[in-house]
């Protein structure tokens, strides 16, 4: 028997051989039928012309209208500061504009709509457990194609983002209480944002609880005298703000995170906020006399005293001008203004050296910095602080005759030089290891030596503060950035 397997022709090929078979006894010798496939139609070729004309011309895309943006500053009236910057939205609105608030803070964003005279019932807000950028974007987007202006309240104005929103926006309006407190908390907000805005902000003035223009008008010289005086910023007044109940106030979008760790370390609300304000209109309108930019500070030629072509318009008289008493050739802008409106610090009667007043100063400037417990080696009656922008704040006092000044620089720079080490020995503080330290140094007035201090006046990052001792009767003081 062979091993080699038969070909055997498969069932495919038998049914295609009796087909073929009966197809030829049916059909003779006709030929076999063939499909055609149909027939092409000539294709129709448009000329650029024509094309142009049937589509019509292309249209650039025309650009979101972006109406302008002002920071609302309200941090220091604590849990009303969302309460009261609706207010002064709502006092906005009364004047025919359309507004829009974003209140965005690291755990919150809330976008909020003021139109005046409106009839339509507003629609629910949008609450969300997550920030959503393409629909916080959409929303702010649609918004802008309506709105008159914009205000942007950060609600932490400690937190780097907050600071780096404030400053892109150079137009602020601060809003302040009739009180006594509510004026120095204010005069505090500001003082701490100042580094933001080294030549000033366009600011302005909402005085909340007034009852009379009058009212608000002294609020409103007290402020405008001391920042003029320390910061040299100037501060024009709002009209007075009074409750509106008939605007209409839309929550459009409420977003609350408690627990979503992830989600605030993303902080994709505040890039879609920081984009927006990129390409928004955050320049002052110089149409309007109050919105115009802040005049350039009091430029004072020591010891020549200020001309009247040297003073700015916005002062209300020639005596309120500070007139410098110290010696020739130091800047008074560089010397930084107290923390309060009260210049004298009581001193105990214990311990009244120099290195004693440190602790007393920490505690005077109210939470502005907040002392380590490290030291510099080489200069271990300096302290070591850190202030509400996480940067690293080294104070010391100069000594009798400016002699402790070479080792207080040895010490800045072992700051300086080993600030990566120290953000990670104080994790507590989240240090911002990418901002210079900066240094403040105690120098008494009786040892103020301009040649030698100028070259540290010429540092952005060095503060100088001058001091004197005061008595009267069994108490002693401390006059802190005596002239």
């Amino acid at each position: 028997m062979s091993d080699q397997p038969s070909n055997r022709p498969s069932l495919s090929d038998i049914s295609h051989l009796f087909l073929s078979s009966v197809r030829q006894k049916q059909m003779g010798s006709t030929p076999t039928p063939r499909r055609k496939p149909p027939a092409r139609k000539p294709s129709i070729d448009l000329t650029p012309e024509e094309i142009q004309q049937v589509i019509g011309p292309e249209t650039p895309d025309q650009p979101i209208p972006r109406p302008p943006v002002t920071a609302v500053i309200a941090s220091h009236l604590g849990s009303r500061q969302l309460d009261a910057a609706r207010l002064y939205a709502r006092h906005l609105a009364a004047s025919g504009k359309r507004v829009g608030l974003i209140a965005i803070d690291p755990s919150e964003f809330h976008l909020f709509r003021f139109d005046p005279l409106s009839s339509s019932e507003p629609p629910e807000p949008l609450e969300t457990a997550c920030f959503d950028p393409r629909a916080i974007t959409d929303a702010i987007n649609e918004l802008s194609c309506d709105l008159d202006t914009w205000l942007i309240l950060t609600e932490n104005t400690r937190a780097a983002e907050s600071r780096a929103l404030l400053r892109q926006l150079p137009r602020w309006v601060v809003l302040s209480t009739c009180d006594h407190e509510g004026i120095v908390a204010c005069y505090r907000a500001l003082k701490g944002l100042s580094d933001l805005h080294p030549n000033g902000p366009s600011l302005r003035l909402a005085v909340l609880d007034a009852k009379t223009p009058a009212e608000s008008q002294a609020v409103h010289q007290r402020l405008a005298n001391v920042c003029r005086q320390f910061l040299n910023w100037q501060l024009a007044n709002e009209p007075l703000c009074h409750e509106n109940p008939h605007i209409s106030e839309s929550h459009v979008i409420s977003c609350h995170l408690a627990h979503d760790k992830a989600q605030l370390a993303a902080a994709s609300h505040w890039q879609v906020v920081s984009d927006f304000l990129a390409h928004a209109n955050t320049a002052p309108p110089l149409d309007d006399p109050q919105d115009a930019p802040s005049q350039p500070a009091i430029q004072l030629q020591l010891p020549t005293p200020p001309t009247p072509e040297t003073v700015s318009p916005l002062a209300d008289s020639p005596q309120e001008i500070p007139m410098p008493t110290i010696q020739p050739h130091i800047d008074r802008r560089s010397l930084s203004a107290p923390s309060s409106l009260s210049e004298v610090i009581d001193l105990p009667q214990s311990d009244t050296s120099d290195s004693a007043l440190i602790p007393i100063l920490i505690q005077h400037w109210n939470g502005e910095v907040i002392e380590t417990p490290l030291r510099p080696p080489m200069c271990p009656d300096a302290r070591l602080a850190v202030s509400r922008d996480r940067r690293l704040v080294l104070i010391a006092t100069a000594g009798t005759a400016l002699a402790d000044l070479k080792t207080i620089s040895q010490a800045y720079r072992w700051v300086i030089d080993n600030r990566a080490l120290l953000t990670m020995a104080l994790p507590q503080f989240s240090l911002d290891a990418h901002q210079l330290p900066h240094l403040r140094l105690l120098v008494d007035q009786a040892d103020l030596n301009p040649d030698i201090l100028k070259s540290v006046l010429s540092a952005d990052t060095v503060t100088v503060h001058t001091y004197r001792r005061v008595k009267w009767g069994p108490r002693t003081g401390l006059l802190l950035d005596a002239a």
